[in-house]
């Protein structure tokens, strides 16, 4: 069998904080290892990016990466972007 195709995974947030470990952790406790997962944030005003940074510690940070718009430019262009910004061969 050949090489696993690698798989994009994109999460929109807008102010989502509260929930943004638990989808962190989602992705990072499936077992599929070849991946990458893009956050965007959408102009947040609460705690998303301290949320992120604390999802993070001991987590490999090259899988995923947080982009951060200053306004929200609503869900539909926030994965728009996440796709301009993807590697993987599915998304």
């Amino acid at each position: 069998m050949g090489k696993r195709p690698k798989i994009s995974v994109i999460i929109v947030n807008y102010n989502g904080g509260r929930w943004l470990n638990n989808s962190i952790e989602s992705v990072a406790n499936q077992t599929y290892s070849n991946f990458e997962c893009i956050i965007i944030d959408n102009g947040s005003t609460d705690n998303s990016k301290i949320e992120f940074e604390k999802s993070l510690m001991g987590k490999n940070k090259k899988i995923f990466k947080l982009k951060n718009i200053k306004k929200n430019i609503g869900y539909g262009h926030g994965i728009k972007y996440g796709l301009s910004k993807s590697r993987g061969n599915y998304v």
